[in-house]
């Protein structure tokens, strides 16, 4: 774990990869309130990535690259950053695809499961799971076993999303899954319930 002790301190890392390589390098926040961000720069010193929490690249030359981590709310707090090299492509799947809570009281509390899987060639890397906006306040992560961790082929990690209404009617949301596969970086899952009064 490393410490961001000032607002505005970015950290720098170099590392050698080979062309081909798939690079995945992931900044996740351990402690305080910082925002992980990542740039990644090729050899030349050219930009390969906005900032992100993670970064999925594969390596068009072989050489020596540069990251930059900081957080981008100039914040402070402790984080963990992870680096994988690897040949082949990782791929991810979650199940369910979507969740319908269905009819929940308000003040009580519904959850259900989900899984997600590691399908490629190599480990899989899930980012932090979070909500959109809509609905956030009603929806959250409980047991989350899948943020920040890195999933070996063909294992799984499973995240309870709850749902507690505090008013009437229904409402909307989407648990949104990062990883590091090049074709399919971000699931959405559709969330929805329906708050009830109780009798």
């Amino acid at each position: 774990m490393v410490f961001l002790e000032t607002a505005g301190e970015v950290h720098t890392y170099t590392f050698e990869a080979t062309e081909g390589n798939r690079i995945t390098i992931n900044m996740t926040t351990e402690d305080g309130t910082l925002a992980p961000s990542l740039e990644l720069y090729d050899p030349m010193g050219l930009p390969l990535t906005a900032p992100t929490p993670l970064i999925s690249v594969v390596a068009q030359q072989s050489g020596m690259f540069t990251v930059l981590a900081y957080s981008n709310r100039r914040e402070t707090g402790t984080y963990r950053i992870s680096l994988t090299l690897m040949d082949g492509e990782p791929e991810i799947s979650a199940a369910p695809s979507s969740i319908d809570f269905g009819s929940t009281l308000i003040g009580e509390e519904s959850s259900r499961t989900v899984v997600i899987s590691s399908r490629g060639d190599i480990d899989l890397v899930v980012g932090d799971l979070s909500f959109t906006v809509e609905g956030v306040e009603a929806f959250s992560l409980i047991n989350d076993n899948c943020s920040g961790q890195i999933v070996p082929v063909p294992l799984s990690c499973t995240v309870r999303v709850g749902f507690s209404p505090d008013a009437s009617g229904e409402m909307l949301s989407t648990l949104v899954v990062p990883s590091n596969t090049s074709d399919n970086p971000v699931i959405e899952i559709p969330l929805s319930g329906t708050g009830v009064e109780p009798q």
